[in-house]
């Protein structure tokens, strides 16, 4: 049996006196998109933390391709594949979309180096990579736009094409569909499959629920720093400790929480 893309056992994360994370067991395979929900504090951005390198946890290992990690810092774990997104997009606002784009495909060790941008561009395969990820996140038309004149969409998207550069094995994406709009929903739900479709793992946190539960192979539930529910979808949306503390009884007359009870209402 081959060794999951990424895995967790035991994972803590400790604060002084507050908890954050606790017993955290999770694995990711190859191409699987799994998406983390749960109330606001309940650890989804300390999980993510953890994953890309930027907290050591307190308690427990994590593993990328069987190999244990003892290194946490982010440019280690972009090395080992692991790239992210994150809840407050930042683009090099002096740059344009598509300089912003090639700095992040130049490699990890280049992503500050925007004095090495320049002779980046005269790499014929690198471009054409660009090219692609511009046309996969629909920002071909703004390439040469300044990245500070994005609109939350945009930056958004060019986010996620920033992530993509340096062909991650996988993808953490930290709340994408924040400040969108519905009229942003579908195409960026579009996308996320998309990433799936190319064989790059995902790992979603998302405030809208629906859309999570929609796009997921598999959820995991969070609720104060511990595994809740973790499964398929379906079974997710039917665990009754999971409506409890989370997604609630639907009501007559209340406003929809989530993209799928918009998108039935």
């Amino acid at each position: 049996m081959s060794e999951p893309l990424l895995r967790l056992e035991g994972v803590g994360m400790s604060f002084g006196g507050l908890q954050a994370l606790a017993d955290i067991d999770l694995t990711l395979a190859d191409g699987e998109l799994l998406s983390v929900i749960g109330p606001n504090g309940a650890g989804k951005s300390t999980l993510f933390n953890v994953i890309s390198g930027i907290y050591e946890p307190t308690a427990g290992s994590v593993w990328v391709r069987g190999d244990k990690i003892t290194r946490f810092r982010p440019d280690h774990m972009h090395a080992k594949g692991i790239g992210r997104t994150f809840q407050i997009a930042r683009p090099i606002g002096s740059l344009s979309v598509r300089d912003n784009v090639l700095l992040g495909a130049g490699g990890h060790r280049m992503r500050h180096l925007t004095t090495a941008l320049r002779p980046r561009t005269k790499d014929v395969a690198l471009r054409d990579r660009v090219d692609e990820l511009l046309d996969l996140t629909d920002l071909t038309g703004i390439a040469h736009h300044s990245a500070s004149a994005l609109t939350p969409g945009d930056q958004r998207r060019l986010e996620i094409a920033r992530a993509l550069a340096d062909e991650p094995a996988v993808v953490l994406l930290d709340e994408p569909a924040a400040g969108i709009g519905a009229d942003g929903m579908r195409p960026l739900a579009d996308l996320i499959r998309a990433i799936r479709d190319r064989g790059v793992a995902v790992v979603l946190v998302e405030h809208y629920v629906g859309l999570a539960l929609s796009l997921c192979d598999r959820a995991l539930v969070l609720e104060s720093g511990r595994i809740l529910a973790q499964g398929p979808p379906e079974q997710v949306r039917s665990d009754e400790r999971v409506i409890r503390a989370y997604l609630g009884t639907r009501r007559s007359g209340r406003k929809p929480t989530s993209t799928e009870e918009a998108d039935s209402e």
